[in-house]
């Protein structure tokens, strides 16, 4: 994700759950005012978060006949 995308899922992810996000920081030893803003800053600029999205995966083949 970009730096911006990290920081809104940063500031979501610890608006609903704000004891582990205050854990997340502390690990980093990172200050923050326990804002919104706080916690967007945090995301965009200390902990890069990535995206990840299944592949969809193709049905089985029969065998060929040879």
């Amino acid at each position: 994700m970009t730096p911006e995308e990290s920081g809104r899922v940063m500031a979501e992810y610890a608006s609903r759950h704000p004891r582990t996000a205050r854990r997340l920081r502390g690990v980093r030893d990172i200050e923050t005012d326990g804002s919104t803003e706080g916690y967007y800053l945090i995301g965009r600029d200390h902990i890069p978060f990535v995206e990840v999205t299944p592949t969809p995966v193709a049905p089985p083949q029969p065998p060929h006949d040879a």
